[in-house]
C-alpha cells in the first residue's frame, strides 16, 4: 500500500497549472451553467481559492517530500501568498456583493464566447502568481535554507502587501461617503495608483524569497513569473489602462482632478507637488480633451 506522501503528487508548474485550470473551469461553470444569467459575484472568490489550493498542494507536497514539515522555504512563501489570498478574496468578494455587480464584466457576460475570456484569462494570473512558490517547492533539497538575506524578500512582501490593503481601505471607505468623487486623500496624495504599487511590491518580495532556488533559466522565469505577469496585467491589461479611461471620464472636466494628477505620482509613492508645473497640467488639460472626445465619439 503506498504511503501517504506517495499519494500526494509532486508539486512543480505543470501541477499548479493543472489546478488553476481545473479551479477556473469548475468556477465558470458554477457561475454560468443553470442561470438564466451568468454572475462574476464568484469571480475574485474564486481566484482567492486556486490562489490557496496551489498553495496548500505545494505545501502538502514539499512536506510530504521532507517526511514531515514543509521546507522553512516553501512554509514562508506559502504563508505569505495565504495571507494575501485571504485578504484580497474577501475583500473583492466583500465589494462586489455590496455593490451588486462588476462594471468590468457587464459586456462580457453578453456573449458565451467572450464570457470565457476572463476566466482563461485568471487561470493564467493565478498560475503565474504561484509559480515562484512552485518552483521551489519542486526543487526541493535544492532550495538553500533561509538565510538573513530572506528577511528582506519577506519584509518587501509584506511592506508591500500593508499599502495595498490600507490603499484598499482607504479607497472604499472614501467612496462608501464619497461615492461620485475621485480617490485623491490618504496613500493616494502621494500616488495615483498607490494599491497597485503595494500589489506589484509584494510579487517581487516573493521573486527574492525565490531567487536562491533558481539555479537555471527556466527556475529563474519562474521565480520572477508573479511581479512580471502582474505588471502586464496592471500596466497593460486590466489595471491601469482600464482605470485611466474611467477617471479621465468621470472626473476629467474638473480643474481640481487635472491639478491633482499634474501634481501627484502615477505609480511609485512621492511627496506631491506643492503647485503643478505648467507642463504637468497643460498635459491634464489635453488628457481631459482626449477623455472628452472619445466620450462624444461613443
Amino acid at each position: 500500500m503506498p504511503s501517504f506522501a506517495e499519494l500526494i503528487p509532486k508539486a512543480g508548474i505543470s501541477s499548479a497549472l493543472a489546478i488553476a485550470c481545473g479551479t477556473q473551469f469548475g468556477a465558470y461553470a458554477l457561475s454560468t451553467f443553470g442561470r438564466d444569467e451568468p454572475t462574476e459575484h464568484y469571480y475574485d472568490l474564486s481566484g482567492a481559492a486556486t490562489n490557496l489550493l496551489i498553495v496548500a498542494h505545494c505545501v502538502a507536497s514539499s512536506a510530504a517530500q521532507r517526511g514531515g514539515l514543509p521546507s522553512p522555504r516553501v512554509a514562508l512563501m506559502g504563508a505569505l501568498s495565504a495571507a494575501w489570498a485571504l485578504r484580497i478574496g474577501s475583500y473583492l468578494y466583500e465589494r462586489v456583493q455590496r455593490l451588486g455587480h462588476d462594471a468590468r464584466f457587464d459586456k462580457l457576460k453578453k456573449d458565451p464566447m467572450t464570457w470565457r475570456i476572463p476566466w482563461c484569462f485568471q487561470s493564467v494570473w493565478c498560475f503565474s502568481l504561484q509559480a515562484p512558490l512552485a518552483m521551489v517547492a519542486a526543487a526541493g533539497a535544492a532550495a538553500p535554507r533561509l538565510t538573513r538575506m530572506d528577511a528582506i524578500g519577506a519584509a518587501v512582501f509584506v511592506g508591500g502587501l500593508a499599502i495595498e490593503t490600507l490603499a484598499d481601505v482607504q479607497k472604499d471607505a472614501f467612496k462608501r461617503r464619497e461615492p461620485n468623487a475621485p480617490m485623491t486623500e490618504g496613500l493616494f496624495q502621494y500616488s495615483v495608483y498607490a494599491n497597485y504599487f503595494g500589489e506589484l511590491t509584494l510579487w517581487w518580495g516573493q521573486a527574492l524569497l525565490a531567487a536562491p532556488a533558481a539555479t537555471s533559466a527556466t527556475r529563474v522565469a519562474a521565480a520572477v513569473a508573479a511581479p512580471v505577469v502582474d505588471s502586464l496585467i496592471i500596466w497593460r491589461l486590466s489595471g491601469v489602462p482600464m482605470s485611466e479611461k474611467s477617471v479621465w471620464k468621470k472626473y476629467g472636466a474638473s480643474a481640481a482632478y487635472q491639478d491633482y494628477r499634474a501634481r501627484t505620482s502615477l505609480f511609485f509613492p512621492l511627496p506631491p507637488a506643492s503647485v503643478a508645473s505648467p507642463q504637468a497640467l497643460a498635459w491634464a488639460k489635453a488628457r481631459a480633451a482626449k477623455a472628452v472626445e472619445g466620450a462624444k465619439a461613443q
